[in-house]
């Protein structure tokens, strides 16, 4: 799983450093799309969370877990869904959409990845709780 490892490391990467733009200074993100700056502690939350699971994307993708890999690709894509729903409901801004992008070009990265890897024969599971 070489391919689908390096695309789960570089997605790490990114949501590791959007989560600490978002908990170290949230209102630059929220400038940058156009929304209104806030002193709610919301966006700091979910930039932790964010960071989080950049560590763990980090963490898991040299055990090659297919499993979780693919797991990350329907979860990604499901989130321009979700936010475009939130939107249509009037629940959040257009500029919501915005930030699905970077989910579904990772997501695609991985599916891309699981797809070669599969092709030259590295797709394996390497641990007992992905069975």
């Amino acid at each position: 799983m070489r391919r689908t490892a390096q695309s789960l490391r570089w997605f790490g990467w990114y949501a590791v450093s959007t989560g600490i733009v978002a908990a170290l200074a949230p209102n630059l993100i929220l400038g940058f799309f156009g929304l209104p700056a806030t002193s709610e502690v919301w966006p700091r939350v979910a930039g932790m969370l964010i960071g989080f699971i950049g560590v763990l994307h980090m963490n898991v993708s040299p055990i090659n877990l297919q499993r979780y890999a693919l797991a990350t690709v329907v979860l990604r894509l499901s989130v321009p869904l979700i936010f475009g729903w939130w939107v249509l409901s009037g629940l959040g801004p257009w500029q919501l959409l915005f930030f699905a992008g970077a989910d579904v070009v990772g997501a695609l990265a991985t599916l891309w990845g699981l797809r070669v890897d599969q092709q030259a024969g590295n797709s394996r599971q390497t641990s007992a709780i992905a069975r």
